[in-house]
Order: structure tokens, then C-alpha cells, then sequence
């Protein structure tokens, strides 16, 4: 009973693993990510100076959007069907990409932004 308990969790445990790393989710999240990295621009652009809270913040959320492209490189196996779920998504990206530069213009030239050199050398 145990050992059939503990299989079935075994079991569960890795479905979901896998089923939550999957390319579509994974295109979702970023585009989730990108939202809210658009919202977080606006925000830090409104009083006109970038401080050192609004870097990080900015700067830790492109981490994580970049670590999602990251996974699928040009060497992942799953880097042709992440490809087709952006395609499939192509309207949106689009307008959330369109969003996400028209927001980064608008600190790219506040003071402090030189900090986000990361993030220009894209």
C-alpha cells in the first residue's frame, strides 16, 4: 500500500514538473512577465529619475524574462515548438513587445539609467 502511495506521488510529482516546464506555459509566462515589466517601466519613468529600488526591481524582472528565452537556445530540443507558441501568440507579442520598447524609451534617458546597461546592450 505504501510503496503504491508513494509511486502514484512519484508519479504526480513529475507530471506536473514537466507539464508546468513546458514551451506554451513557458511563452505565456513571458508574456505575462513582459506585462508587468511594461507596467514596471511606466511606474519607474513617472517622477523622472531612476533610484536604485526601481533598478533592481527592473533588472531582476528582465533576469527573468531573459532566463525563460534562455531555456530555449538555439541548442534546446524545444526551441522549434517554443518558436511555433510565439507564433501562435504573434498578435500579442507584438503588442506587448510595441508596449515594452515604447516604455523603456521613456527611462532610457532618465537619470540613472546608465545602471541598466544590461538591459541597452540588447
Amino acid at each position: 500500500m505504501k510503496k503504491t502511495i508513494i509511486l502514484t506521488l512519484i508519479t504526480i510529482l513529475l507530471f506536473s514538473f514537466f507539464s508546468c516546464n513546458s514551451p506554451k506555459k513557458d511563452v505565456k509566462k513571458m508574456l505575462e512577465k513582459m506585462t508587468e515589466f511594461t507596467d514596471i517601466l511606466n511606474n519607474a519613468a513617472e517622477d523622472g529619475i531612476l533610484d536604485d529600488d526601481e533598478i533592481t526591481v527592473i533588472l531582476n524582472m528582465f533576469d527573468e524574462i531573459e532566463s525563460i528565452v534562455q531555456k530555449y537556445n538555439e541548442g534546446s530540443d524545444k526551441r522549434e515548438e517554443f518558436d511555433e507558441y510565439l507564433l501562435e501568440y504573434d498578435d500579442e507579442v507584438k503588442e506587448i513587445t510595441g508596449k515594452m520598447i515604447r516604455a523603456y524609451s521613456k527611462i532610457a534617458q532618465l537619470e540613472g539609467a546608465d545602471k541598466l546597461n544590461k538591459i541597452s546592450k540588447i
